[in-house]
């Protein structure tokens, strides 16, 4: 669908990784629409190493150029990386 374009999503990370990796631990995109229960995120959080590569959300199905080809994307209501998965985008 045109209204949905997964490049403006990796560049929302790459730009997050490029300038401000060092910023926070973990890093949230969320839906305005998108019920957060903030105190039961920072509690799960909590236990986990930023430094991994951690990814809590839903994968999905995001087309390549010309949907042709359907790829593995992380996308939906909200999702979080951690700052080591972070840095893993932006290489």
């Amino acid at each position: 669908h045109p209204k949905f374009n997964a490049l403006r999503f990796l560049y929302l990370w790459l730009v997050l990784s490029r300038y401000h990796a060092e910023h926070c631990d973990f890093f949230m995109k969320g839906d305005m629409d998108a019920y957060v229960d903030v105190p039961g995120l920072l509690r799960s959080l909590g236990e986990l190493n930023a430094t991994e590569r951690i990814y809590a959300g839903k994968v999905t199905l995001a087309h390549g150029r010309g949907y042709g080809r359907w790829e593995g994307f992380a996308h939906g209501l909200g999702y979080v990386l951690s700052r080591g998965a972070l840095r893993a985008v932006g290489g």
